[in-house]
This record gives C-alpha cells, sequence and structure tokens, in this order.
C-alpha cells in the first residue's frame, strides 16, 4: 500500500472510530503529520486485552494497528526503554512512550534514568486504573512520584483542545522529557475560553477575572474551579480562574503576580493533595519569599462543595484581610456555617 493510501485509510478510520475518546484521533493526527514520530509501550499494556474498560490497550492496539512501522513494543519493566529511546533518538526520530500507573510504579528507576538524559522524549500518562492493574498502591499520587523523576517536565491538560495543544508545544520543545496525565472523561469536559498568551511549555492561561481571590487549576480541577467561580459570583465574590497546566514548570511569572495581586489563593486538582499540584505552588510562593500569601488547596475528589470550603477559608482570614463583612451572609446562602 502506498504512503497517500495508507494515510486516507488512517484517516477514514479516525471519522469512524472513538467518538467518545477523543485521544485515538488525536494521536492519529499527530502521526498522520509528523513522520519522525514513533510510539512506545510496554508489554504490561500490548499484552492486555483491549476491552471497553481497558483504554490504554485499546488506545495501544489503534496506533498498532494503523502504523505498524512507528510501533514498538516493550517489556513488562521497560528494561529496553533506555536503550530503545537512545537509538530511536539517533536516528532523528521523536519517541513517544505510552504508559499507565502500572508502568510509573514497577518501572521507576528506568524512566528516572531516560529523564537524566534530558532526551527529546514525550511520557504520556493514563491517569485512570485500567481494569486488571496490579501491584498499584491505593495511596499512590502520580504527580507526586513523576514530580521526583529529576529534570521530567510534567503537564495537566484540563481538556481535548489543550491535550493535543500540549501534545504539539511538547514535540516542538527540546529541552528534555515531558510528561502529560490525560484523562478518558475529557470529551465530557468543556474547555474554557483563554484569554490571552501563547500556548508553550509551562505556560498557564486566565480563564476569569475576579477581584476577590484567585483559583488555581489543573486538569479536570479547571471545570470545577470555573463552576465554582460561577457559584461564588452568584453569592457576591468575584474569582480570578487560572488554568495553571504544568505542574513542573509553574508559570512563575504570572502565580507570583497574581499572588502578589491578590494573596488569597485557592488550588484544585483530581487525586491526592500529598506533592501535587498545590504543594508545588506552597513551594514556588516560598521560593519567591510571598509569606503573606493564604493559600487553600483543594482536590476535587475529596472535597464534595469547593464553593463552600473556599467561604469556609476565606471566613478563617477575613480579619487579616479586612473585607470579611460580607461573608455572614454569603455563607449562608452556601449552607456554610457562621464560625
Amino acid at each position: 500500500m502506498s504512503r497517500n493510501n495508507q494515510n486516507q485509510t488512517n484517516k477514514q478510520a479516525k471519522a469512524l472510530k472513538l467518538t467518545d475518546n477523543e485521544l485515538p484521533s488525536i494521536l492519529l493526527q499527530l502521526l498522520d503529520n509528523n513522520d519522525k514520530l514513533v510510539v512506545l509501550a510496554s508489554a504490561h499494556t500490548t499484552h492486555s486485552l483491549p476491552l471497553p474498560h481497558n483504554h490504554l490497550a485499546q488506545l495501544v492496539k489503534t496506533v498498532a494497528t494503523h502504523y505498524p512501522a512507528r510501533f514498538y513494543g516493550l517489556d513488562d519493566l521497560l528494561d529496553e526503554l533506555v536503550p530503545t529511546v537512545n537509538r530511536l533518538v539517533a536516528e532523528g526520530l521523536t519517541p513517544l512512550v505510552l504508559l499507565s500507573s502500572a508502568d510509573l510504579t514497577l518501572s521507576y528507576a528506568r524512566l528516572a534514568a531516560l529523564c537524566l538524559q534530558r532526551l527529546p522524549v514525550l511520557l504520556l500518562f493514563d491517569g485512570e486504573r485500567e481494569s486488571g492493574q496490579t501491584l498499584i498502591p491505593a495511596e499512590t499520587n502520580d504527580v507526586s512520584v513523576l514530580l521526583t523523576l529529576p529534570t521530567l517536565q510534567v503537564g495537566l491538560p484540563a481538556g481535548p483542545r489543550e491535550l493535543k495543544d500540549s501534545l504539539q508545544a511538547a514535540l516542538a520543545q527540546e529541552a528534555g522529557s515531558v510528561a502529560l496525565i490525560y484523562r478518558h472523561h475529557y470529551a465530557y469536559t468543556k474547555n474554557p475560553i483563554r484569554l490571552g498568551g501563547r500556548w508553550d511549555v509551562g505556560k498557564a492561561y486566565m480563564l476569569r477575572e475576579g477581584k476577590d481571590l484567585a483559583i488555581l487549576a489543573v486538569g479536570l480541577g479547571v471545570a470545577v474551579a470555573m463552576e465554582t467561580a460561577q457559584q461564588l459570583a452568584q453569592a457576591g465574590l468575584e474569582a480570578t480562574v487560572v488554568d495553571a497546566i504544568w505542574v513542573r514548570p509553574l508559570d512563575a511569572p504570572m502565580i507570583t503576580a497574581i499572588a502578589a495581586h491578590l494573596p488569597r489563593l485557592v488550588t484544585m486538582e483530581d487525586g491526592r493533595l500529598n506533592g501535587g499540584f498545590g504543594t508545588a505552588v506552597l513551594e514556588l510562593l516560598e521560593q519567591t519569599n510571598l509569606f503573606n500569601v493564604k493559600v487553600k488547596r483543594l482536590s476535587i475528589e475529596q472535597n464534595a462543595t469547593p464553593a463552600s470550603e473556599v467561604v469556609a477559608f476565606l471566613k478563617r482570614i477575613r480579619e487579616v484581610d479586612g473585607f470579611g463583612y460580607q461573608l455572614p451572609a454569603i455563607s449562608n446562602r452556601l449552607n456554610v456555617e457562621n464560625s
């Protein structure tokens, strides 16, 4: 089959498949447009049955079916990862590695060795636990583990468009390894309009402006942050909302400028808080000597009513901030007890 015929077949397949999950389509488009891009995956994924609930296995099957010559299978523990990536980069190719939480847990040392070399490789992590996976600690926070890998840049896109833009930005830069964590239910997440700025690794975007506090969010926390801001607005509080996207590197100029102007920050992320996005923001504030900023970290998995949590947070600092006179009425509307 000629290359043109193969590309036409791939485009037709993309139009017919997986309308409820945009990642396969996005990845096939990248492969269509970039002849140097190759995909790797561990045997832990390639040997799994591509059942409807095993999304990563389905993704691997789709890529391997449409681009068999540009797909590389690795062993269970990724022992071949570093030499294979080095060989592919030496040949002028750009490796994209599909990984799961199990791969991160079982092959941490290999991934650390890969990151130390600062090679232009993209790690695309399935952010949800696949059915049948074992040996994954229940308390594992993938973001905190990824942040311990040296030099690795880590991003959490908020939706399909951001995932595509983040992939393209990561492939365009050559500053080392980049990890992106994606979710399967992105199709149900609306993408807010970004207010200005140029898309790049480490770049955050303001989605909404407000004068009373700022909400910084990543991943699925962005949609929750926008909904929370709307609820607060109905109760009389105006919140700035920032889609940070990147946990490393953080957009330090934007975040520190917002913190200096609005020293009441709320961070929102999906997953556990230990060592995650909120922790990274706290470390940035410490490094930049912004010790007067009050910060509340929220997990959308652990905090069922973020708006109420935000109001309770503001109530605790109302005397310092000097605008507490309006909080009792707001608290009543959001069903928060007055302290």
